[in-house]
């Protein structure tokens, strides 16, 4: 059986945001997001799902053993979904609620948004995304999904894999 470790900086977020977590009980409406983590080994240990809502707030989330979540995001707000594992590159989408429910159609399609997500194999971590893979926004007026992508790829800062080396 292989067994695969979650890097320190990625344990470390992984507690603050824990401990950091907010409950949204206060009656806001949500938007759940549901999709799914796949790698190219399938080893799913050690993957890390990392979700921080207006840059300060921790929303729960529910990640399976299969790579399936759930996170439920409010209304008028920006979030970031951080997917993390230690010999791949890290991924972020990135959310903004806004408008999401200005119209009855708006409200039928986005009270769920549905993604995979795959990690692509960096085993000497040298390249990294240039930013956010993915940003979900809503258009003003309609309230529609409207999705953008960016798989920029960029070197890793020679003191990023200075510090991930223990150097």
């Amino acid at each position: 059986m292989r067994t695969h470790h979650t890097s320190l900086p990625a344990s470390l977020a992984f507690v603050t945001c824990l401990l950091a977590s907010t409950a949204f009980a206060d009656g806001r409406e949500l938007i759940e997001i549901r999709g799914r983590i796949l790698l190219t080994d399938g080893f799913l240990n050690g993957t890390v799902l990392i979700v921080v809502v207006n840059e300060t707030d921790c929303v729960p989330y529910d990640l399976s053993p299969d790579g399936h979540f759930a996170v439920s995001i409010p209304i008028d707000t920006k979030a970031s979904i951080r997917f993390e594992k230690d010999g791949y590159m890290s991924k972020d989408v990135v959310i903004d609620t806004r408008n999401a429910m200005r119209t009855k159609e708006a409200e039928r399609k986005n009270k769920l948004v549905k993604f995979d997500v795959e990690l692509q194999s960096e085993p000497r971590n040298e390249r990294m995304y240039a930013g956010p893979v993915g940003s979900i926004t809503f258009t003003r007026g309609t309230g529609l999904m409207l999705v953008r992508y960016d798989r920029t790829v960029v070197p890793v800062p020679v003191q990023s894999v200075a510090m991930s080396n223990g150097r």
